[in-house]
């Protein structure tokens, strides 16, 4: 969808609903699969992303989604996006790279041609990206940064079980 579409503070607040929704929904997916491959920090973090998403959703007023419209927080065709060595410190990156690609979402509708309320109400949105981008930098740094090697595997899955 792109930014010309959203010419309403209706349509501006369906499309945060969809955008938080659809994170919510894919961290609480990607928390299973770590949690099924025994990584279990990494999917408490996605976990807590998960919840973190449905506290930004909680602001939003009530409404439908934007129809149409999907949010990934995690691109699902890339397939280097996750590891299930990953360790929390990449969790919080990734979803940074989300709150990111959200900020500059907005701040495109900002900058288009939609009406003055529709502006000021994306830019409001941007800078509550930028908050949201601020709280999981401190987040994260207050991690450890993966140690050399994380994504070495000393028994790697075998897929060619006969």
């Amino acid at each position: 969808m792109n930014h010309a579409t959203i010419t309403t503070t209706d349509a501006l607040h369906a499309a945060r609903r969809t955008m938080e929704e659809g994170a919510a929904e894919q961290y609480d997916d990607i928390a299973e699969s770590f949690a099924a491959a025994n990584n279990e920090e990494t999917a408490a973090i996605f976990r807590d992303l998960a919840e973190w998403e449905r506290g930004n959703r909680g602001t939003a007023p009530d409404g439908p989604v934007l129809a149409g419209f999907n949010w990934y927080a995690i691109d699902p065709g890339d397939p280097d996006a996750l590891h299930y060595l990953m360790r929390p410190y990449h969790a919080l990156k990734l979803a940074m790279a989300n709150e990111r690609r959200a900020k500059a979402f907005f701040e495109g509708i900002a900058a288009g041609d939609a009406g003055a309320d529709v502006q000021a109400l994306a830019r409001d949105l941007a800078a509550r990206e930028q908050d949201h981008l601020d709280q999981l930098r401190a987040w994260r740094d207050r991690l450890p940064a993966p140690e050399e090697g994380w994504d070495d595997d000393l028994d790697p899955p075998r897929f060619d079980m006969e």
